[in-house]
């Protein structure tokens, strides 16, 4: 900072607002000690840090994030630490040692929010989606080519599957080949959940509700949920035969459109049915445009309902 009386010029400013707050919560959530527990020496516990809050602060690749801390950020002032000699694949290291433990990282910062927010884990949300690589990645053991939700047909891809709590804390995470089968990742996220019932989390004190979409919810995976002693919600892959026009209940959306709903108890199970213009309008919509396509290209389907 340099003042000539009537002027005030500044240089070398830095960041230090988001860096104080993510800290703080690395350090809260026990990451220090958690990670030297791991044999992390000094220095790789601070590249550690630079990747996690780094990643909070400055999404990015590894080599703007060196840029981020030599030049942006106050970071390494506020580690203690000189990150203006740190090169990239410093921060590969770091990522290689944090992915060797992250089973034992996951269930750590799982016990640790439980006990900071006190948690209730009584509803998990699993969900998967995918990501595209950029490259052959002919190495790669994972990255294979599929449907892509990102429409990027022409690139490898990866599955990912986050499973979070009511209240959105992430309780574990896992990448799998880009062209796995949904369904089939469930019995393996399930194994995942017993290490944290066997660390006392209070998530299987009563039993849960597993939250999962159409497209994991096949008769083999309800039947592995109820076997495995949980409640399941999801969205149903059958249409029930016979609903009655009677007992409904009406809601009014936040944009003002109305939808009915009715609960009714078939076997076991209880399903949601769910009526809306909107929805209907929409799905009008889309076999329109179906519609529309198969006569541009000459074809003639048969019992298009």
């Amino acid at each position: 900072m340099e003042d000539s009386g009537e002027s005030m010029s500044q240089s070398h400013g830095r960041t230090i607002g988001g860096e104080l707050l993510r800290n703080y919560a690395f350090c809260k959530l026990g990451f220090p000690k958690m990670l030297k527990s791991f044999g992390f020496n000094q220095e790789q516990i601070h590249h550690a840090a630079l990747q996690v809050i780094g990643r909070l602060l400055h999404p990015a690749g590894e080599l703007e994030t060196v840029y981020w801390a030599k030049n942006v950020s106050a970071l390494g002032e506020l580690l203690g630490t000189d990150f203006s000699h740190i090169r990239e694949n410093s921060l590969y290291r770091a990522s290689d040692l944090l992915m060797k433990h992250q089973d034992a990282i996951e269930s750590h910062l799982a016990r640790t929010e439980r006990r900071l927010f006190g948690l209730n884990e009584k509803i998990i949300l699993y969900d998967l989606t995918n990501t595209y690589l950029e490259g052959a990645f002919e190495g790669s053991k994972k990255a294979k080519r599929d449907y892509s939700k990102d429409k990027r047909k022409d690139c490898p891809l990866l599955t990912l599957a986050l499973v979070v709590d009511e209240d959105g804390f992430p309780k574990g995470s896992k990448v799998f080949p880009g062209n796995v089968s949904e369904p089939d990742t469930l019995k393996e996220i399930l194994e995942g959940l017993k290490v944290m019932r066997n660390s006392h989390l209070s998530l299987f004190e009563d039993k849960t509700t597993i939250v999962i979409d159409a497209g994991v919810a096949t008769e083999d995976n309800l039947n592995l949920l109820l076997s495995e002693g949980y409640h399941y919600a999801c969205v149903s892959r059958t249409r029930l035969e016979e609903i009655p026009a009677e007992g409904f209940l009406e809601f009014e959306t936040r944009s003002g459109g109305e939808v009915f709903v009715k609960k009714m108890e078939v076997g076991k199970e209880t399903f949601l049915y769910c009526q809306s213009e909107g929805r209907k309008k929409k799905e009008g919509g889309m076999k329109f445009r179906f519609m529309k396509r198969v006569s541009r290209r000459g074809w003639k389907p048969l019992n298009v309902h």
